[in-house]
């Protein structure tokens, strides 16, 4: 069988748990396509189901009218903990699983770590360039969940408590720091809790080392690739250093995703099946890949 045909059945059945939407940080960041061609085109690859993820302001009313107009792919919503929705607010995480979310991230761009070198990094850059009064916003206001000590704080240790007893829930680490990152899971990891993500760990943004993310998959938990980190404007990572950092993790302990979000860039099933293609080529087998796109994700979904 060729490439080719390996990839497309690859793609039947995919699960890309982390793609942005449309509006996106503002109207003038547009999306290569619609949200609705978006999900046909996923549908006419094959794809069982998609997560649309904003850094702004919550997805799950956006996707559960995406959903009423769609039938042949399943697509879910949820909440970043940025400073506009209240940062690490307990009710806030409740009230967004009772209104459909399955996915919370801690914060990206409102975390102390995204800005770690003050207040403009990482995806707060492109904030600070579409609205003139960020200006106001000050480094005080940037979330760590951890506490001076190192300590995780209790309004994560409630959060993580609600996400848990929602059952159906994925846990996403966002842009927070490895150390703190490494407070979460093992606080996870005591309560029993099995739905967490190290998000997109190779990122400039979070900067883990190896040896972070293979204590995370130690205790049990995932560890996200993004493939839009190697496309031309951005080629912060390698396709070959991401096949090199599953290898020493284990594909049973990864999961690929796309974190498509912008217009210069191929639409998220396209950037998809790019990601598939590449790992192949460079060694991984199908069956590897497989477990990677299609069963960790369906398991973190409960879409087995």
């Amino acid at each position: 069988m060729y490439h080719s045909e390996i990839v497309d059945e690859l793609m039947r059945g995919a699960i890309d748990l982390h793609c942005h939407h449309y509006p996106e940080i503002s109207l003038d960041l547009r999306m290569r396509l619609t949200d609705i061609e978006c999900l046909r085109m996923a549908a006419s690859y094959g794809m069982k189901a998609m997560i649309f993820k904003s850094h702004m302001w919550p997805t799950m009313s956006h996707t559960y009218l995406l959903q009423e107009t769609l039938s042949e792919i399943r697509v879910f919503g949820g909440i970043a903990l940025n400073p506009c929705v209240g940062g690490l607010k307990p009710w806030v995480v409740e009230a967004a699983i009772k209104l459909g979310a399955r996915a919370i991230w801690m914060p990206t761009w409102g975390a102390k770590n995204d800005n770690r070198n003050g207040w403009g990094g990482g995806a707060s850059k492109i904030l600070q360039k579409a609205y003139r009064n960020m200006s106001a916003f000050t480094p005080e206001e940037l979330i760590s969940v951890v506490d001076e000590n190192g300590k995780l704080k209790e309004e994560v240790k409630d959060i993580l408590q609600i996400v848990k007893e929602a059952g159906n829930v994925i846990l996403f680490t966002g842009h927070i720091s490895p150390s703190e990152t490494l407070a979460l899971a093992e606080a996870a990891a005591k309560e029993g809790f099995k739905k967490l993500v190290f998000s997109h760990p190779l990122s400039h943004t979070v900067g883990a080392k190896i040896e972070d993310m293979l204590a995370v998959a130690k205790m049990g938990f995932f560890i996200e690739f993004c493939f839009i980190a190697t496309l031309p404007l951005r080629q912060k990572e390698s396709p070959q250093e991401i096949y090199e950092t599953i290898t020493q993790i284990g594909p049973e302990h990864c999961i690929l995703t796309t974190d498509a979000i912008y217009a210069w860039g191929p639409p998220a099933p396209e950037m998809f099946r790019m990601f598939i293609a590449a790992m192949l080529e460079l060694g991984l087998d199908s069956e590897q890949i497989k477990v990677m796109v299609q069963k960790n994700p369906g398991e973190l979904l409960g879409l087995q």
